[in-house]
């Protein structure tokens, strides 16, 4: 959860706002989200629970009503770029690690249509929290470079 309360803080979450969670997992991120910064979100993910192989999403919506979120969550199995929203429509768009798998199993053009599809579906002056923590030592690709707000602390320079 520390990396979801440091990414809350820098995307500088609000409340009353519309917050995605792109590649959620089990969603525990999702609905600590939800429940701190007292915001509604999205969670999706397309995969299936390797133990029992029910859809990621049961596991999330399970878990929204452990966290008591369950009115302030909603979990789909959608992946990105497909994932079938209306542009302008999210406040925030929050992604930790998928990204870099969608990189390494469908190379750079997989991952600028997912980056294409997040900034799509992005409200004007969203903000988007992409967490690669695998890669924090490797040098950010030349191609996010244009995406960056905040350039000083090398660990902040994806937010």
């Amino acid at each position: 959860m520390k990396l979801a309360e440091f990414m809350a803080e820098k995307m500088q979450l609000e409340c009353d706002k519309l917050l995605l969670d792109v590649g959620a997992k089990r969603g525990y991120q999702t609905c600590f989200l939800a429940r701190e910064y007292d915001l509604f979100a999205v969670a999706i993910d397309p995969s299936y629970y390797r133990q029992d192989k029910r859809p990621v999403v049961e596991h999330i919506r399970e878990n929204s009503i452990k966290w008591n979120v369950s009115h302030q969550l909603l979990a789909i199995g959608l992946k990105v770029p497909e994932t079938l929203f209306t542009s302008n429509t999210f406040d925030y768009v929050y992604s930790t690690t998928i990204l870099e798998m969608i990189r390494s199993h469908e190379c750079a053009k997989g991952y600028q249509a997912a980056l294409s599809e997040i900034y799509r579906i992005l409200k004007p002056g969203g903000i988007l929290g992409l967490g690669e923590p695998m890669h924090l030592e490797v040098d950010l690709p030349e191609d996010l470079i244009p995406y960056i707000s905040q350039k000083d602390d090398p660990l902040e320079r994806l937010f």
